[in-house]
């Protein structure tokens, strides 16, 4: 598992729930970019 990358297929559970995974990292970082910069200012 470290010597190499794995890819795992992740559609299964969702199919199975009947749920929709949402729009995704890409899609959706910026929404949430102002609390990843508050993890980075220094206390």
């Amino acid at each position: 598992m470290l010597a190499s990358d794995h890819w795992f297929a992740d559609d299964r559970p969702w199919r199975e729930w009947g749920c929709d995974p949402g729009r995704g990292f890409a899609a959706t970082i910026a929404d949430h970019l102002p609390w990843y910069r508050g993890l980075t200012v220094p206390s």
